[in-house]
């Protein structure tokens, strides 16, 4: 038995009941062909979603946050210049 028919075997066991009607019905020899033509279900499809609200984003909102973005940064590096003490250089 080679790994395929295992993997079948194994599929079809987890639905005996299933499968014994399947089994009965068939006249395929094959367990493999079995399984992947009658016993799988092939046409399965996600259900719908539900449609998304979303708001457009505008540029003038992106443009904002870049420049509050900016204004931080500007207010950190002056904090930084400011604790930092300056030396002179040495020549």
């Amino acid at each position: 038995m080679n790994h395929q028919t295992r993997a079948a075997l194994v599929a079809m066991g987890q639905d005996i009941a299933r499968a014994r009607e399947v089994l009965e019905v068939t006249e395929r020899r094959s367990i493999e062909h079995v399984f992947r033509n009658e016993f799988q279900v092939t046409d399965v499809r996600k259900s719908p979603r539900e449609p998304r609200e979303s708001k457009p984003k505008k540029p003038e909102d992106s443009i904002g946050q870049n420049n509050r973005v900016a204004e931080i940064a500007d207010a950190l590096l002056a904090n930084k210049s400011d604790s930092v003490p300056r030396t002179s250089a040495r020549r």
